[in-house]
């Protein structure tokens, strides 16, 4: 234990000068970054190995049912993501009681929730399975579980957030990945269970991390609580614009996978192909998101001006983007066929995911900050062109004699998400100037 010590103090002396250098918010995001890619790698590894092991229609179930799940989650999302702004104003403001208060009453209505997802999933059974052209009754298992997590994994995270909790994002980031892994490779390749198999993989390794998490933060949770009446009213107050960003946010991530599994059953493998490349842009800026909304609310609790990290964000997340658009328009045919040669002419089309979600990204840090300001106008510009561009593609699809091409779907998408950017950051540049 205490060489253990010693090594850590030599660590932390080593990495001051870095820490200085980048300030904390440039800290945490380098922490979140670094931790956030071991999941990123498992999840990678894991999807290489589906790719190349599962028939081709039974890999290209996996994300819609991921997808499928994010949907239905939109009431929790949209509950934690207020929660974290209020957990993150009271922790700041020295209010340990009121903040220990808000999160039982959290994990009250977690537990409400999360009974309530698991009726609707059993109701919605048939329709379910029918759109992601499934059979087995296990997959409703597998999502009602996942949908009932879905109600626990984003408070634990909302906590850890908002509390700048790194170390437990680190045991979080560490044991996720290897238990993801190990139980994919036994269910999936020594069991021979294939798709369920893989499914199953994902909900007890997320079972088992997730329990560890709320031992931890009951234990460090406990003491006397207060009424924290103010800041239900701010939270409450904060519903209806998170419903707006986080709406339009999750339908412009899980769309496209939903959409393509449900009308071109046989392109689904190869968006799926795609997504695990395309979706690289998305998970590079997510520390930066993942920071920057309870950093920036403390700064705007304590007055001070915003802009000039909006703008900071905002250049690295650009840089990031142009980047990995560039580089997979170069390399991801090459990949793909080197995965499996029937994704290889899926290739040409990383690079436009890659802008899509990147632009997704890049709109999000936008909100991010607007949403610590409490400006709230700039929602119409978030959200409309996204909810317009998918309720087009499916309407059309489904109730007109037009039939969409997998291009044309990609396309559409990301010119709604270059829409969003061009208006959203006109909206903020002409507005009255504001802290």
């Amino acid at each position: 234990m205490q060489a253990y010590q010693q090594l850590s103090t030599r660590i932390s002396k080593a990495l001051t000068p870095l820490r200085s250098r980048l300030g904390a918010f440039g800290w945490a995001v380098l922490v979140v970054f670094l931790i956030q890619r071991g999941a990123d790698i498992a999840n990678v590894v894991c999807k290489i190995f589906l790719g190349r092991v599962l028939p081709p229609l039974d890999f290209g179930a996996v994300e819609p049912i991921g997808a499928t799940v994010a949907m239905l989650s939109l009431p929790p999302a949209i509950i934690y993501g207020a929660a974290v702004k209020s957990i993150s104003r009271l922790r700041s403001q020295g209010e340990e009681a009121q903040c220990r208060a808000l999160i039982q009453d959290l994990q009250i209505v977690a537990l409400v929730g999360s009974t309530l997802s698991v009726i609707i999933v059993f109701i919605l059974r048939n329709f379910i399975l029918t759109r992601l052209h499934l059979e087995s009754s296990f997959f409703i298992w597998m999502i009602a579980l996942m949908f009932a997590m879905a109600w626990w994994a984003p408070l634990a995270l909302s906590i850890i957030r908002a509390e700048h909790n790194y170390k437990l994002l680190l045991v979080n980031g560490t044991i996720s990945p290897v238990l993801l892994v190990a139980l994919t490779v036994i269910l999936v390749a020594n069991l021979n269970l294939g798709l369920k198999g893989a499914i199953a993989a994902r909900v007890l390794g997320s079972l088992l991390v997730l329990s560890f998490l709320f031992l931890y933060i009951r234990h460090h949770h406990s003491g006397t609580k207060e009424p924290y009446s103010a800041e239900r009213a701010a939270m409450l107050k904060m519903l209806f614009p998170m419903s707006i960003v986080v709406f339009s946010s999750t339908l412009a991530i899980n769309f496209d996978r939903l959409f393509v599994r449900n009308f071109m059953l046989q392109d689904s493998p190869g968006l799926s192909a795609i997504f695990m490349l395309g979706q690289i842009p998305r998970l590079a800026i997510t520390p930066l998101i993942f920071v920057l909304f309870p950093v920036a609310a403390a700064q705007h609790a304590s007055g001070k001006e915003l802009g000039r990290l909006l703008r900071n964000t905002v250049f690295l997340t650009s840089l990031v983007i142009a980047g990995f658009c560039v580089t997979f328009s170069i390399i991801a045919t090459p990949l793909l066929h080197l995965w499996r040669p029937e994704f290889a002419p899926y290739g040409q089309y990383v690079w436009i995911y890659a802008l899509m979600t990147g632009l997704h990204s890049l709109n999000a840090v936008i909100a991010q900050v607007e949403l610590a300001r409490h400006a709230y106008r700039f929602l119409w510009f978030h959200a409309i062109p996204i909810t317009l561009a998918c309720g087009g593609i499916y309407i059309l699809q489904n109730f007109t004699a037009f039939r969409f091409t997998l291009p044309q779907v990609l396309w559409t998408l990301t010119a709604a998400q270059i829409l969003t950017t061009i208006s959203t950051t006109a909206y903020i540049h002409f507005r009255p100037k504001r802290p």
